[in-house]
C-alpha cells in the first residue's frame, strides 16, 4: 500500500491484485477479514475489475490500435460502487519480462466517456465505464518500447522503417508495390531482385516474412492508469502497431477480442469425470444455458450442450438451477471452436510461424450480500480456477444461498510474438439456486461434501 492506496495490474486483461489492503507489517502480524478466494467478489469489500476490453473504432471487432486511431475502452467492475474514475496514459513504455517496467512519462489523458453497447450483457451487479480516447500519431516513431536492438540486427534505422510503414499505411496496394522504396526493402531483406517484386510475385510471400519481423519489432507498448474512487489505482497495457493497415499483405495478421458465444452449467449425474467431455453427457445430465450470443442453439453444438438442456437466458428471473444429490457441476464457456468451426485468431512469430493463439479464462462469481450473513465462508459457492474453458463448480453448503452472479472472462495468447496485443470478452449472467428435499438433508448431515 502506498499513502493509503490500493494497486491493481490489468495486463493481458487480466485482473492481478498487485498490493492487498493490508500492508506488509499488517500481513505479517496477521491480517482479519482476508479474502478467501481471488474468484470471489463481496460487494462491500472494494472495487473489483473484471475487465479492460480495447475496441479499435475504425474496426470494432480489433482489440489493438494503430497510429492515429480512436479506441474504445470499456472497463467492468464490481464490488464496492465506482463513483470516480481518474484517467492517465503513459506513451512510452519499456516492457520487461522480470516485472521491471519502465514508464518513462505519464500524463492525464483526454477522453470523453461514451455509452457502450451492453445488450445482452445483464447482471445486477455489474458496473461498466467507457470512454473514448485518441492515439497519437507518433507513437510507434517516438517509443523507447519499440526494439531498436531488434532494428539494429538488421542494420535498419527506425525512421527508415517508420517512413515504409507510413507510405504503405496510406498508399493503394498498387503503388506500394510499384514505390522503389518499397521495392529496396523486399530486394534487402528478402533475397529478390528489385524487378521481381511484384503484387503476384511467387516469392513474394517468403519475403513478407520480414515484414512481420518488422511489424513486430515496431511494436509500441502504451499504458492506462486509471484512479478508482480516488484510492484504487489499476494499470492496464495496450498495443500500438501498423498491422491493421497492412492486411492486404500475405501474412500479416491482427488481433480481434474474443467473441464469447456460450456460457453454462452442466449438471452431470455421477461418479464425476476427471475432465468433463460434454460430447459423452446423458440424457440425465443438465445444461443450464446462461449466455449464448452469435449462435443457434439449435442444432444443438455437442461440444457446448448436452442432449438435456435449459435455456436460463430466456427462461425469466424466476429460472433456477436446481441442486440435487448425486450430481457434479462444473462451469463451461466456448474455448473458440464453435461446431467445428475456428473462431480464434493466427499468431504470428517474429520467425514467421503461424499457429492459432490460445484462450485462457478466469471465472468470476459474486453473492447476494443479504444472504451472506453468518454464512461460513466455505459454505459459500466455489468456481475452480485453471485457466480451462471447463471448471469445477461446488455448489452452496448452506441452502440460504439462493442468488449469485456469476462473470467470465475470455482472454487470449499467443507465444513468440513481440507485444502482441491481447484481446478479451466479457460475459455475465445472474443465476438462482433451488434445493431438492435430498439435498438440504444431506447438507445439514454433512455427508460426503467434499470443498477444495
Amino acid at each position: 500500500m502506498r499513502n493509503g492506496e490500493t494497486e491493481m495490474r490489468v495486463r493481458g486483461r487480466r485482473s492481478l491484485l498487485a498490493a492487498a489492503l493490508c500492508g506488509a507489517v499488517a500481513l505479517v502480524a496477521g491480517c482479519s477479514n482476508w479474502p478467501t478466494r481471488f474468484e470471489r467478489i463481496d460487494q462491500g469489500d472494494r472495487p473489483r475489475v473484471l475487465d479492460f476490453v480495447y475496441v479499435n473504432l475504425q474496426d470494432s471487432s480489433l482489440c489493438e490500435a494503430a497510429p492515429g486511431d480512436s479506441m474504445m475502452l470499456v472497463a467492468y467492475f464490481s464490488g464496492v460502487p465506482i463513483e470516480s474514475i481518474k484517467w492517465g496514459v503513459s506513451w512510452n513504455v519499456i516492457l520487461s519480462p522480470y516485472f521491471g517496467d519502465a514508464v518513462k512519462s505519464v500524463e492525464q489523458l483526454e477522453y470523453e466517456e461514451v455509452t457502450p453497447d451492453v445488450s445482452g450483457f445483464d447482471t445486477s451487479v455489474t458496473q461498466i465505464r467507457a470512454i473514448r480516447f485518441r492515439v497519437p500519431d507518433d507513437v510507434v516513431a517516438e517509443s523507447d518500447g519499440v526494439s531498436e536492438d531488434l532494428l539494429a540486427q538488421q542494420g535498419v534505422e527506425r525512421e527508415e522503417i517508420v517512413e515504409l510503414l507510413d507510405l504503405m499505411a496510406t498508399s493503394d496496394p498498387v503503388q506500394v508495390y510499384q514505390d522503389p522504396r518499397f521495392q529496396e526493402f523486399m530486394a534487402s531483406f528478402g533475397g529478390m531482385s528489385s524487378d521481381s517484386v511484384s503484387a503476384d510475385s511467387a516469392a513474394l510471400d517468403s519475403a513478407l516474412v520480414f515484414m512481420n519481423f518488422f511489424l513486430q519489432a515496431m511494436s509500441a507498448p502504451a499504458r492506462i492508469f486509471a484512479t478508482i474512487n480516488d484510492v484504487y489505482k489499476v494499470e492496464s497495457d495496450f498495443t500500438v502497431r501498423y498491422n491493421r493497415h497492412l492486411t492486404w499483405l500475405p501474412g500479416v495478421s491482427v488481433n480481434r477480442n474474443p467473441v464469447i458465444h456460450f456460457m453454462g452449467i452442466h449438471k452431470v449425474k455421477n461418479p464425476a469425470p476427471v475432465r468433463l467431455n460434454v460430447a459423452e453427457m446423458s440424457i440425465l445430465d443438465t445444461t443450464y444455458v446462461l449466455f449464448s450470443a452469435g449462435f443457434e442453439i439449435e442444432p444443438r453444438d455437442t461440444l457446448l450442450i448436452g442432449p438435456a438442456y435449459c435455456r436460463m437466458d430466456t427462461a425469466g428471473a424466476d429460472a433456477a438451477i436446481l441442486l440435487d444429490t448425486g450430481y457434479t457441476y462444473y462451469v463451461a464457456v466456448d474455448s473458440g471452436i464453435i461446431r467445428g468451426e475456428e473462431m480464434r485468431d493466427d499468431g504470428v512469430t517474429k520467425n514467421g510461424t503461424i499457429e492459432p493463439e490460445t484462450y485462457f479464462t478466469q471465472w468470476f462469481y459474486q453473492h447476494d450480500s443479504t444472504e451472506m450473513d453468518g454464512v461460513d465462508p466455505n459454505d459459500l459457492m466455489i468456481v475452480g480456477s485453471g485457466g480451462r474453458p471447463v471448471q469445477q463448480l461446488l455448489p452452496p453448503l448452506d441452502t440460504g444461498i439462493t442468488t449469485a452472479t456469476l462473470w467470465v472472462q475470455v482472454y487470449d495468447f499467443s507465444a513468440g510474438e513481440i507485444v502482441r496485443p491481447y484481446g478479451s470478452s466479457l460475459a455475465g449472467a445472474d443465476i438462482r439456486f433451488e434445493y431438492t428435499d435430498a439435498y438440504v438433508e444431506k447438507v445439514e448431515k454433512g455427508e460426503d461434501i467434499l470443498r477444495f
